[in-house]
């Protein structure tokens, strides 16, 4: 396997995004210093470059490693927030319903946030 194919092979098992591109690089660098050795040993350009790629591990299984500690981190203030103004929003909702005396108003707001919010959440972590 070569470095490019090596590389987006790892890359792609991680999904957090705006991390693939430094991993890449530190990885490139990594295989590039051992391809220079095995050069400085004597081998070919291409037998050295293989073997630097071998000596780094399944692409696969590094991918997969590297997802687990590079996961977006849930940032608490900006949560706290988010709690804050649904619960707020449940109050004028609930005050609305009595208002109102509709009780199906409050239902569907409370389905409407739940599933916004998870959608949302979702789509933050991955």
């Amino acid at each position: 396997m070569d470095i490019k194919g090596f590389l987006n092979t790892v890359c792609s098992e991680i999904k957090y995004e705006p991390v693939r591109a430094s991993i890449s690089e530190e990885l490139k660098l990594h295989i590039e210093d051992i391809k220079e050795e095995y050069q400085i040993q004597g081998m070919e350009e291409k037998e050295a470059e293989e073997k630097a790629v071998s000596q780094m591990g399944a692409a696969e299984e590094i991918g997969k490693k590297l997802n687990k500690i590079h996961r977006p981190k849930l940032d608490w203030k900006l949560f706290i927030i988010l709690i804050a103004l649904l619960c707020a929003g449940f109050l004028v909702a609930f005050i609305r319903t009595n208002s109102m005396e509709n009780e199906n108003y409050i239902i569907r707001y409370l389905m409407f946030t739940i599933v916004r919010n998870s959608i949302r959440y979702n789509s933050v972590l991955y």
